[in-house]
């Protein structure tokens, strides 16, 4: 059996193994370090960075993630798209539910042993399998709270996914963008955009949804669209997030335009979209799917992007332990820097403990029980 060592330093020819892309693993490794990147200037670097370095970093984000899942999914029928659903959402929620019962239970044994009272308990189980987790508990790492987010609208989008796999099976790909707009336009028109829908609203996931949708719609039509369209598209995009920005006199108010997510952020989170297409069809496979340490390295990212994605919020909360001491004595650029290599390495080192330890008590059970 393979270890968590040799998957992060073998050859390339495994990490296209199995069905999977080798060109997705690798850009979804290097945004997933962008998103520590991200958590890196906001959370730890609100204090010394100005407003514009960080509002510049979400134009790389999130969105491109739900787009990628949209195009690596494929049409088939309702009940199987749904027993597909079903299998993803209890993996994805077990393997929140067990890293959070850890962080809670380390949480729990640091108060008690520094001397401090450990209360609502209740409120910070509870608010955990809301994915939410609140309470002062969870205050000692709160960037690993605030990140859930994303979890919360990815869970709840895939309860509807089914359905909208099943009709593209049924119909022409094209009508699942109409009937998303469609529907989109209604929940605006009766006032329900705000509602709340499972874990998170209908507006995160309808806006959500909406790029899920059209990495299947362009996956359908992929072998079909000529490349200078896709770049002349691009060259689009990038036009109009210009024109905006030049609407709000030169500033860049992402943050805002994010959360709750606007249409002005749907156009910022474009070019990005439109970058992984024009790399996936262009770049060298030896950039991706080399033998190079730094290949590797993001393409073993990518493989283990949602066991990173929880790590990195506990990763990037510790600086608030320590940074207020350097704040005053040390250059703001190289603060960032020290504090941005500091969270992607102990990011990666939780990655990887977790999974190591995962392997090996994962080695233990089958030996023990001779599965």
């Amino acid at each position: 059996m393979q270890t968590v060592l040799e998957d992060i330093t073998h050859s390339a020819k495994t990490s296209i193994g199995g069905g999977r892309d080798g060109f997705v693993d690798w850009f979804k490794g290097l945004i997933i370090l962008w998103v520590v990147h991200i958590h890196t200037v906001f959370w730890s670097g609100y204090a010394y960075l100005p407003e514009l370095a960080r509002q510049v970093t979400l134009l790389i984000d999130i969105p491109v993630f739900f787009f990628i899942s949209g195009y690596l999914s494929r049409p088939r029928p309702f009940f199987s798209a749904l027993y597909k659903m079903v299998k993803q959402f209890a993996r994805l929620y077990a393997t929140y539910l067990i890293i959070s019962f850890l962080l809670l239970g380390g949480l729990i044994l640091t108060k008690t042993l520094s001397g401090g009272g450990v209360d609502n308990v209740a409120e910070a189980v509870t608010s955990m399998l809301d994915v939410a987790p609140e309470g002062a508990l969870w205050e000692i790492i709160r960037v690993y709270g605030g990140s859930l987010w994303f979890l919360r609208v990815y869970l709840s989008m895939l309860v509807v996914v089914p359905l909208f796999l099943g009709i593209r099976s049924m119909f022409n790909i094209r009508y699942q963008l109409l009937i998303f707009i469609l529907l989109f336009a209604t929940l605006l028109s009766r006032g329900y955009a705000d509602q709340d829908f499972l874990f998170s609203s209908y507006a995160f996931v309808s806006f959500y949804l909406f790029f899920f949708l059209l990495g299947a719609i362009f996956r359908s039509a992929e072998d079909n669209v000529q490349g200078d369209m896709i770049v002349l598209s691009f060259i689009v995009s990038v036009a109009l997030c210009v024109m905006i920005f030049s609407f709000d006199q030169q500033h860049l108010p992402l943050q805002k335009y994010k959360f709750p997510p606007t249409i002005r952020y749907l156009v910022y989170s474009l070019p990005l979209v439109h970058l992984f297409v024009i790399l996936k069809r262009y770049l060298p496979a030896i950039v991706y799917n080399g033998t190079g340490k730094t290949a590797r390295l993001f393409r073993w990212c990518g493989r283990q992007v949602f066991i990173i994605f929880l790590m990195q919020g506990v990763a990037c909360s510790i600086p608030y332990f320590f940074m207020h001491h350097l704040i005053p004595a040390v250059n703001p650029v190289f603060l960032y820097l020290l504090l941005l290599i500091f969270n992607l390495i102990l990011t990666l080192m939780l990655a990887y403990g977790y999974l190591f330890i995962k392997e090996r008590i994962s080695t233990t059970v089958r030996k023990t029980f001779k599965l």
